[in-house]
């Protein structure tokens, strides 16, 4: 599925050549799957894209075998922390961090946070798991290639250094999926770019 794709952090676009393709993430909320956010003051969001943010390159770090510990902040280390001591429980054999998928014929790009030999973990830093994350992860399958049975898994990161699993298999949430990429052939067809 993987077309070459590029992935530019600078306003966080996916291209394919010089094809610009609409982040999952996007796609979620432009097809209405993502939980609105509007009402959360734009300092908090700020805060916690920071977070989110500084935690997952820790992560990926960790995982590359790179991460020096000193170099944390404290707002982060709790965070990273849950992550690899999650990490030690699982004995995952990894594929790919923090690596770009996607493609013209998906109608998307993303980038998974892991991807292990049996399906993939997404972090999560938010104080509770927003409804769309499953259907987020069936996105993030697809892109990668796995089938729709491989193992989807959000987990949730504390400050306090505590994680919670979440498995990710309720099959409403294909049939989700299924509908937004029917939405993206037409909005294609159609020739409607989606956030571009």
């Amino acid at each position: 599925m993987n077309e070459a794709i590029r992935f530019l952090e600078e306003g966080h676009r996916y291209y394919v050549g010089d094809v610009q393709l609409p982040s999952l993430s996007e796609v979620l909320r432009i097809t209405g799957v993502a939980a609105d956010l509007s009402q959360i003051p734009i300092h908090l969001l700020e805060r916690k894209r920071r977070i989110g943010t500084a935690v997952h390159k820790a992560i990926a770090l960790h995982l590359r075998g790179d991460l020096d510990w000193s170099s944390l902040k404290e707002d982060i280390i709790g965070y990273v922390r849950a992550a690899a001591e999650y990490l030690d429980t699982k004995g995952f054999t990894t594929v790919a961090v923090e690596r770009p998928y996607g493609g013209i014929r998906l109608g998307y790009g993303c980038t998974p946070d892991y991807v292990h030999t049996k399906g993939l973990v997404e972090w999560k830093t938010t104080s509770k798991l927003y409804p769309e994350v499953p259907v987020q992860l069936i996105g993030q399958s697809r892109a990668v290639g796995l089938a729709d049975d491989s193992e989807r898994v959000a987990v949730r990161l504390a400050s306090d250094g505590t994680f919670e699993e979440h498995i990710c298999n309720d099959p409403s949430d294909i049939w989700v999926f299924n509908g937004i990429q029917e939405i993206l052939k037409w909005r294609m067809k159609k020739k409607i770019l989606i956030g571009i």
